[in-house]
């Protein structure tokens, strides 16, 4: 019990600072999986984002959860992009989601994105199944981002899917 005990030391998203993200994100105790998320207020998914990951923050405290504005972390980083989630391991980038804003329509939740840092092993979930199992892969604009090479894009175009 004390080792379980030992693993949850953190709890709660935290604000990094362009002079603290070294520190915090990439030279982050070994073995450590840190969440950062690079936002700006302005941006209403950015919001919902770090709702979201305050909330997994209290599932999942082996886990360092973290945030920092998106022009501290690079000063030409498009609003465009934000939402982004980067997912970094003894300081590598394992994964990363650009333009993260909804599945299918639906605002993106604690539950739909645990199921997706699950399936790629990131963290350990006691969800039985998808939460957007139902919704089909086109409509969610979720894998490829119609070819756009970005995870959740969604916009309000019409450019049929073709792809």
């Amino acid at each position: 019990m004390k080792a379980v005990k030992a693993k949850d030391i953190y709890s709660g998203l935290t604000h990094v600072t362009a002079q603290d993200y070294v520190k915090e994100v990439t030279q982050a105790s070994e073995g450590t999986l840190v969440l950062l998320h690079l936002y700006q207020d302005y941006v209403p998914e950015c919001t919902r984002l770090n709702e979201v990951m305050q909330e997994l923050s209290m599932r999942h405290r082996a886990a360092k959860w973290c945030k920092i504005k998106s022009k501290d972390a690079n000063a030409e980083y498009p609003d465009s992009a934000l939402p982004t989630l980067l997912v970094y391991k003894d300081g590598q980038v394992m994964d990363r989601m650009v333009s993260l804003k909804t599945n299918g329509g639906q605002p993106i939740t604690a539950d739909g994105l645990e199921w997706r840092l699950a399936q790629q092993g990131f963290v350990k979930t006691e969800l039985e199944e998808d939460p957007f199992k139902d919704m089909d892969l086109a409509k969610m604009k979720i894998l490829r981002g119609r070819g756009r090479g970005k995870v959740g894009y969604n916009d309000d175009s019409d450019d049929s899917d073709s792809d």
